[in-house]
């Protein structure tokens, strides 16, 4: 049976993480039990986040099939009954096309400064106001790589760490500058595994020695996601792989200085979000964030205070949970 619903989808991995509740909930009201997916094909070519994008919601076993378009006239005429376009989506002739079978006005979006909602709240309510459902918001889902790579034979703890900021310009302001201090003290503090993912180049500066495994720059999206849910502790900054950490529920400590955590922040309770102290922060949809150029509010968020995070975490979490991922790792 061929799905009734369809959702389209052009923005970062993030926000398709937090919009997975959303998209589940919508399959759970189609007859078939899926939706179809719609990405934009001129997209598709000029964006290396669009190809993770696919490969996630390929793997999703509550999406039937990625359709990738460019043109409205191309989506099968008279199949879908119901629309869905996440509040952070970009829109093209497609997506018009997707939000119009939704009976939205236009383009949603949310106060996120005022209304502190959080990304997947606003696309859960999208679901509940247009399409009455009634049931639980499910969990933030994210597929792995089934086999590769494996690292049952890693000594325990693994704490994966990730400086994530796409390369793109804007997002430096949310690189943090002190792994090599944090690393160095997570080495001396649990004497395990320090783990990288991520980007290339993301952790430059970080010494090869408080590194035990380097996957930055070298995975695609799904192994990467591997990698996390065999970690006891992840350290990252807010990030496509702080939301794969926080879907697949693995012990998180995230780190916020000029994006808002109310709007993107961890959702697990195995997860902290630590906010810099800094007077400025966050930042984010006022025109300071686009005309900072010195980080300041990342800078005043100390190791110390990361480090107390993680301890915080692993004394709630550690116990025992090491082995049970390393035998499901097998």
């Amino acid at each position: 049976m061929r799905p009734e619903s369809i959702a389209y989808f052009r923005s970062g991995i993030g926000n398709l993480i937090q919009a997975t509740p959303a998209m589940q909930a919508l399959a759970s009201l189609d007859p078939s039990g899926q939706i179809d997916v719609c990405l934009d094909r001129g997209w598709m070519g000029h964006d290396s986040g669009a190809i993770a994008v696919r490969d996630i919601l390929e793997s999703c076993p509550w999406v039937h099939e990625v359709l990738v378009l460019e043109h409205a006239a191309e989506l099968p005429s008279g199949q879908y009954r119901r629309g869905l376009v996440p509040v952070q989506s970009e829109l093209s002739e497609v997506g018009k096309a997707v939000l119009r079978l939704s009976k939205q006005p236009a383009w949603p979006s949310a106060p996120w400064r005022v209304g502190l909602l959080h990304e997947t709240w606003a696309n859960m309510r999208i679901v509940r106001m247009l399409y009455g459902y009634r049931g639980p918001t499910p969990h933030k889902y994210c597929p792995t790589d089934p086999d590769y790579p494996n690292l049952s034979g890693t000594p325990r703890p693994i704490i994966g760490v990730c400086n994530g900021a796409f390369g793109a310009e804007m997002w430096k302001k949310k690189r943090w500058p002190w792994w090599a201090e944090l690393c160095r003290a997570l080495k001396r503090y649990w004497r395990g595994s320090i783990v990288a993912v991520g980007g290339r180049e993301e952790l430059a500066g970080v010494p090869a020695e408080l590194i035990t495994v380097d996957y930055t720059g070298r995975l695609p999206i799904l192994q990467s996601a591997r990698v996390i849910a065999q970690c006891d502790l992840f350290i990252t900054t807010d990030t496509a792989c702080m939301h794969i950490a926080d879907a697949l529920e693995v012990p998180l400590v995230a780190l916020f200085g000029p994006t808002l955590a109310s709007k993107n922040g961890p959702l697990s309770s195995n997860a902290i979000a630590v906010r810099s102290p800094s007077e400025c922060a966050p930042c984010q949809y006022t025109e300071r964030f686009a005309s900072c150029g010195d980080y300041v509010c990342m800078r005043e968020l100390r190791p110390e205070m990361v480090m107390r995070a993680a301890r915080s975490v692993m004394n709630r979490t550690y116990h025992g949970a090491g082995r049970a991922r390393d035998a499901a790792a097998r």
